[in-house]
């Protein structure tokens, strides 16, 4: 007959107690994966300027501050290109891609 450090019953409350934690920590790491494969959805914009004339459109391929655009009045220059992330868990940043 063995000696063991711990009764049967308490080997058997210890063993349960172990499961459940691991089977927190695998479903916690579940759901962080989850968090990190869902693309955000972010839009992102270019602000033409037009004369004395700012106007907000959707980002093209290609887009860069400075560059000369056409518009309405002629000729336009991006001045700005910027993101909007949706809103986030509060104490969540957005994830940067």
């Amino acid at each position: 007959m063995a000696t063991s450090l711990f009764p049967e019953w308490m080997q058997s409350i210890l063993l349960l107690i172990f499961i459940g934690l691991a089977i927190a920590l695998a479903l916690q790491q579940t759901k962080e994966l989850k968090r990190l494969q869902m693309p955000t959805k972010k839009k992102v914009y270019t602000v033409v300027r037009c004369g004395e004339k700012e106007t907000r459109r959707e980002y093209k391929e290609g887009d860069y501050v400075g560059k000369k655009v056409e518009c309405q009045e002629g000729e336009g220059l991006i001045t700005k290109i910027y993101a909007i992330y949706p809103k986030t868990e509060k104490n969540e940043k957005p994830m940067k891609t």
